[in-house]
């Protein structure tokens, strides 16, 4: 079972408006337009989802296309 640390810092590393979240991305801390890259990267991800449902012949996730819902962890990232 996690202890607390382990907890708050894997809820950290999710967070974008949090420090640790840049830093595990390889930032030395969270960028002043934050904001944009996580909107940039929310909408690379919907585009990446709806061509994914197209490729597989329908909406896969059972939602509809563009709900948000998705983790913003790139697989390259290793959670601590």
């Amino acid at each position: 079972m996690k202890g607390r640390y382990d907890r708050n810092n894997h809820a950290n590393q999710m967070n974008p408006n949090n420090d640790a979240y840049w830093q595990s991305r390889g930032y030395n801390e969270r960028p002043d337009d934050w904001e944009d890259q996580v909107d940039k990267e929310e909408q690379e991800q919907v585009q990446e989802r709806r061509n994914d449902a197209r490729g597989a012949g329908g909406n896969q996730t059972g939602r509809a296309s563009g709900v948000s819902g998705f983790i913003r962890t790139p697989s390259s990232v290793k959670l601590l």
